[in-house]
């Protein structure tokens, strides 16, 4: 626990767009264990989405998540990033308004691997900021607790 009770874990909400396809992950989905892992509530699964569902912006005002997540390459991601932050009709969405939409490596977050434990660190870092150091929210170390020799 982070010192949060369970009403007050922010609501997350992953979501990837390509061509004009946009995707989110609702339940059953490694977007799901890595909020729940990292003390979030995953916003699409309380909203009875599972897998991977195509949505649309109407879905994302729907869900209304605290933090939205883009797990994607760079390029693909700064212009959906783009897009969410100055489509007029999603400024009300809470995640949106509060400047709380982050454009994350995808290696953390949708390959099942490893790499996932720096996917929670990373997301617990975007989530509970007061917690990590901001090292884990731009870039996660590899490990957190590097083995030393005496």
């Amino acid at each position: 626990s982070l010192g949060s009770a369970p009403g007050n874990a922010p609501t997350v909400m992953y979501t990837a767009k390509y061509s004009d396809n946009i995707t989110t992950a609702g339940s059953g989905t490694t977007a799901e264990a890595i909020t729940l892992a990292a003390g979030g509530v995953c916003a699409p699964c309380a909203n009875g989405l599972t897998g991977h569902p195509r949505i649309g912006l109407e879905s994302i005002i729907e869900i209304d998540p605290d933090v939205i997540i883009l797990a994607m390459p760079p390029d693909e991601g700064a212009a959906y990033l783009d897009e969410l932050l100055t489509t007029p009709a999603l400024a009300e969405v809470t995640a949106v308004r509060q400047q709380q939409v982050y454009l994350l490596p995808s290696r953390f977050h949708t390959t099942l691997s490893y790499e996932n434990v720096r996917g929670i660190e990373q997301l617990a870092a975007v989530l509970w900021p007061g917690h990590f150091p901001d090292e884990f929210r731009d870039s996660p170390p590899p490990f957190t607790l590097p083995a030393t020799r005496e």
